[in-house]
């Protein structure tokens, strides 16, 4: 038992990691423990979604998995009923805890010989995010954290906890931004520390014995206002769970005003019209003050559940109910399994300057009954989703639905056409294949954006870019073709000869017009192209130009990709070129044919650089015309 009041403050610090790429934003916590801090505040200015006007928030309490069950009839229950990490009064605290049941490289606790209460920033248990490592799970970051854990075994997505066994197996990235920690309720000390002095035997719950593993997805793009959390609970109790239930405890508010002066409800309701979403509501009641075109919505949809279960509760929690009391695990795991478990009709709850009405403030989210034997390893997962208008909401429902059920595939542009180019003298020829107008997207359906809108040609004076928009082609507005001549160029004019140009041809979408999001776009595949002179016939050789003449090639052009080269143009179809010193000594001899144009890499017949030097060029054709030309190069440093 703690010996004062001023213990119930001396928690260890959690370990957070914070998301970056999607609109919601979050913090993700190494004890199981997301959405902490995520809220409006006109202190520190911070607003979530992010980058958005969509919902005004208070701190969300209490966020993460809940479970609760029956083992030989007495009730246990274990939260991540946490504040930012905090014990508030002794009220309520997290009683997850980082780490593996049974880990021998840390210190055990006596029930389940794995680590137990352990806030170190220990580099087994940190929370993971994806962006901070490369294509290999090697961390890019500069924190110096192991490994990215989760990684392919015999074709599975398997945590992998030891360190030197990762680097075997390629690791999984689903999101734009995934997130993935381990953790557990073992600690036999927990109850016992930091419940309040006062508090009765029947509040005294031993650990159940789980582990859980929980990614979470964050997405960039058409989802940037989604989210989805999955959870794995791994029954290491020794026992058989008995009536277990299991589930996401969340808390959202809507305000009119961003410094909350104006009295404001928000109605949370399971959506009853399409019970097979099990999915469940919290919006607005009346258009955002700030914008009354708007109305704020937000579901949580249970999208995957022991035994296929569905969502059979949405109820409010009871922490706050108990608020100036105890924290009794009995009284909050039978209002969980409490029937009907399903609320009826909507509650309604009052925002008034900051306070809630008392005694409904946070939301489970959940599923059961179910039972665990020992052993067992249950998923439960839920997309969360935020949204402008009902049917905005059910829209984007039914893409993360989608996503889930594919394994988290998130939406595709179409497939990158093929591209080609033929040069000519009169321009360079450009065509394609139209594979990309055959394209299937893996997520969304063609009821809500067709998966190929229509084509993008860009050019570049480089590989590397800077890409402009050479000629669009759109569907409904165009003809959709699949080739083009190019003569004009990047600069407005005429083609050049001998300047290399670089195209890149995409394939669109057209998103999800009724959620006005994003297009997608395609890649492309760089490709280089010349346009050719006109030939020469092979009895009018003066027209043969050797190009640049001089040729000044300096140190860095050397190093270039682009390796140094004189061009031979208006050359006849077929011909030979023999390149002499001026002592005429053989340096090189090409052999044309087809086209007007060859080009030497100043590389002698034994492959060595020649020598700063005038040149001299015999071309010879098979009609027994020649003709000599002269040309010098220079290397300058």
């Amino acid at each position: 038992m703690p010996q004062s009041n001023n213990d119930y403050f001396k928690l260890p610090s959690v370990i957070e990691r914070t998301s970056s790429k999607s609109n919601i934003f979050f913090k993700f916590y190494n004890d199981g423990a997301i959405f902490d801090c995520a809220r409006y505040s006109a202190l520190t200015g911070t607003e979530w979604p992010r980058y958005s006007v969509l919902a005004r928030l208070w701190p969300i309490w209490n966020s993460g998995l809940f479970f609760g069950c029956k083992i030989k009839g007495r009730i246990h229950y274990s939260s991540s009923n946490n504040f930012m990490g905090y014990n508030w009064l002794g009220t309520f605290f997290n009683q997850f805890v980082p780490g593996v049941i049974g880990d021998p490289q840390e210190p055990t606790d006596t029930a389940f010989g794995g680590v137990g209460w352990r806030y170190i920033d220990s580099p087994n248990y940190i929370p993971y995010v994806s962006t901070d490592y490369d294509e290999k799970g090697v961390d890019i970051s500069g924190n110096n954290f192991p490994d990215w854990p989760l990684r392919v075994v015999s074709g599975k997505e398997t945590y992998v906890h030891s360190m030197t066994e990762r680097s075997r197996y390629a690791p999984v990235f689903k999101s734009d931004e995934d997130f993935f920690a381990v953790f557990k309720d073992t600690d036999t000390r927990a109850d016992a520390e930091f419940i309040r002095k006062d508090a009765p035997d029947d509040t005294m719950s031993l650990p159940i014995g789980i582990e859980v593993r929980v990614t979470a997805y964050s997405f960039e793009g058409m989802l940037k206002d989604a989210m989805i959390i999955s959870y794995e609970i791994i029954n290491k109790s020794g026992s058989a769970l008995d009536s277990c239930f299991t589930g996401f405890i969340g808390q959202v508010y809507f305000e009119n005003d961003k410094f909350f002066n104006t009295p404001d409800t928000t109605v949370y309701r399971f959506f009853g019209e399409e019970p097979f979403r099990n999915l469940a509501l919290a919006y607005n009641n009346r258009p955002l003050q700030y914008d009354p075109s708007k109305q704020g919505y937000c579901g949580y949809d249970i999208l995957d559940s022991p035994d296929h279960i569905g969502m059979s509760h949405w109820k409010s929690d009871m922490v706050n109910r108990v608020f100036n009391k105890y924290h009794n695990d009995i009284l909050r795991y039978n209002n969980i399994a409490s029937f009907p478990l399903i609320e009826s009709p909507d509650r309604i709850i009052t925002i008034s300057g900051g306070s809630a009405e008392s005694g409904i403030k946070v939301k489970n989210y959940g599923t059961g009954p179910f039972r665990m034997e020992i052993g067992d390893t249950v998923r439960f997962s839920i997309g969360i989703m935020f949204a402008y208008s009902l049917q905005d909401l059910l829209m984007l429902n039914d893409i993360v639905q989608n996503v889930y059920a594919k394994g988290i595939k998130k939406p595709a542009p179409p497939d990158s056409p093929t591209l080609s180019v033929t040069p000519s003298y009169d321009g360079i020829h450009l065509q394609w294949d139209s594979k990309a107008e055959r394209s299937v997207d893996p997520v969304i359906p063609d009821s809500l954006g067709a998966p190929f809108s229509g084509y993008r040609l860009y050019l570049a004076p480089a590989k590397n870019g800077p890409f402009k928009l050479l000629r669009e082609w759109k569907s409904g507005r165009d003809s959709i073709v699949h080739e083009y001549r190019d003569t004009v160029g990047d600069n407005g004019g005429p083609l050049l000869t001998n300047v290399k140009y670089f195209y890149k041809l995409t394939a669109f979408d057209e998103g999800v017009p009724a959620l006005k999001t994003e297009i997608m776009e395609s890649d492309g595949i760089v490709i280089q192209s010349i346009q050719n002179s006109p030939s020469s016939s092979p009895f009018e050789l003066e027209n043969i130009r050797i190009v640049p003449n001089p040729f000044v090639v300096t140190h860095a052009a050397q190093l270039s990709i682009d390796r140094p080269a004189v061009f031979f143009n208006y050359l006849p179809d077929e011909c030979t070129i023999r390149i002499y010193t001026t002592a005429l000594e053989l340096v090189a001899e090409l052999h044309h044919s087809g086209g007007s144009r060859a080009e030497w890499n100043l590389r002698t017949q034994g492959g060595q650089q020649v020598a700063s030097q005038l040149l001299i060029a015999k071309i010879s054709t098979p009609q027994g015309t020649r003709i000599i030309k002269k040309f010098a190069v220079v290397f300058a440093e």
